[in-house]
Order: structure tokens, then C-alpha cells, then sequence
């Protein structure tokens, strides 16, 4: 599936959009069906968006499940745990009264890799379908925690109806244990948006949309596409300085 690319002038530019885009999304899925399973990103940008979203006053999180779609290795409290990050920018301001407040599917980093990834496996299955997916991409094009060229990168019987919905891999860069929901059950979704900003991502960012469109995917951030259903949609939320070796029309 070919992404839908939208380029916004910086990261904070990208951040108003895609928020908007999210608390629109969770609004229509609840008309829908009452309540949304949403799957949140570790980084920069995805904390831009979490922490416009804890501002917006019409959003009903009661009916909001959260997930994650990868974590490190390390207990909640950790520095560098997305657990963490996400309960500094969006959970702590949100309604303290537990009847108003998401229900909220941490995955257990201090247990280790292996074992937190058997746990959430069963989350996330028990889940299904995701409504709402955000994804960041990294310099070397890896989404979530699922890396270029690792063992874990097509871990055997991968797919939605079957395998393991979470897995173990290990990244290049500490703190190296990972747990992360695999690349067919983050596609698995109504909407699946992935945001990349800054020029140290722009040539791989190229890269990616590259293999795309030629229908040779290598790199995790295009292989997800080739997951997508039908009906998903699939969009690309870019700063300029990401663009920035794109060619004229490409996207």
C-alpha cells in the first residue's frame, strides 16, 4: 500500500496536525463502535503529540485503551522506559478519577524481554484489531523495536492470524533488551501514521518511500506497508527537513 505523505513546515507544525488528526480519529472510532484501542510511539515527536492531546478538553478517555507498540527493557520509572515518558505527557494530565481515565496496557520492561513480550502478546491478541497506530522511524529505518537485518526482524509464522503478536529483539543501541508488537499487528489497523522529522532522517526517509513504491521492501518502516489491509489507511506525517531529499513528486 502507498502511503499518503504530508509534509508540514517543523516538528511543531506536524505535532498540531497529526494531534488534531488522532483526537478526530478517537472521536469518529468511539461514534463507531464506543470505545478505541490506541497504540502509542516512544520519542520526540509522538511526546509533542501526547502532550497537545492531554489539552484537549473534548476527548472522552474513558472509552480509550492504550497500548504500547514497543519498549525497552527497564522498569516504568526508568529514564529511558516510553512508559514513562507517556505518563509524564499526556497521563498526568489527564482526569485523576479512575472512571475518566484510559485504561492503560503497560508492558512490563523490568520482567526482561522475553518475558514481557509472552505477556503482552497476550494484550495485544486479546485486543485484535488496533484502531489507531502512531509510529516514529528511526535513522536506520526500523519502526517500534523491530531493527534492520535482526534476528527478530521476520521472526517465523509472523503474520496477524498467527505467531506472536509481541516479541524480544535487541537494538544496536543501549539499553539493547526490547520488547516490541510485531510488524503485521501493528499494520493491522484502521489508521496507521507515521511521523519522522529532522535532515538526519531525511536520506532514509527517501530510502523508505523508494522501496515502497518499487515494491521492494527491505527496511522494517517499508515492510510494514506491505502488511497493511485493504481498507487501512496509512499516512506519513514529514517536517521539510525530512523531505528534504525527496524527489520533485515523489510525495
Amino acid at each position: 500500500m502507498l502511503p499518503k505523505v504530508l509534509r508540514h513546515a517543523d516538528p511543531d507544525a506536524l505535532c498540531d496536525a497529526a494531534a488534531k488528526e488522532v483526537a478526530a480519529m478517537i472521536q469518529f472510532v468511539q461514534s463507531v463502535q464506543g470505545h478505541c484501542a490506541l497504540a502509542l510511539a516512544g520519542g520526540r515527536t509522538p511526546r509533542g503529540i501526547y502532550e497537545r492531546l492531554a489539552r484537549r478538553c473534548d476527548l472522552d478517555w474513558s472509552n480509550v485503551e492504550l497500548v504500547f507498540g514497543d519498549e525497552r527493557a527497564v522498569p516504568p520509572d526508568d529514564p529511558q522506559s516510553n512508559y514513562r515518558m507517556v505518563s509524564e505527557a499526556l497521563l498526568a494530565h489527564l482526569p485523576q478519577s479512575p472512571a475518566e481515565r484510559p485504561l492503560v496496557h503497560r508492558i512490563e520492561g523490568e520482567l526482561g524481554a522475553v518475558e514481557a513480550a509472552r505477556r503482552y502478546s497476550e494484550v495485544i491478541t486479546k485486543l485484535g484489531v488496533l484502531d489507531i497506530v502512531l509510529l516514529g522511524m528511526g535513522d536506520d529505518g526500523h519502526v517500534a523495536s523491530v531493527f534492520p537485518g535482526g534476528p527478530a526482524a521476520d521472526p517465523p509464522g509472523e503474520q496477524h492470524a498467527g505467531g506472536n503478536a509481541v516479541i524480544a529483539t535487541t537494538s544496536p543501541q543501549p539499553p539493547h533488551e526490547r520488547i516490541s508488537v510485531t510488524l503485521p499487528w501493528l499494520a493491522h489497523a484502521r489508521v496507521v501514521m507515521m511521523l519522522v522529522t529532522g535532515e538526519g532522517k531525511a536520506a532514509r526517509l527517501a530510502e523508505v518511500l523508494e522501496q515502497i513504491r518499487d515494491g521492494r521492501a527491505v527496511l522494517p518502516a517499508a515492510r510494514l506497508a506491505g502488511y497493511l489491509p485493504a481498507q487501512a489507511t496509512f499516512r506519513w506525517h514529514i517536517d521539510e527537513a525530512a523531505s528534504s531529499h525527496l524527489k520533485e513528486g515523489s510525495a
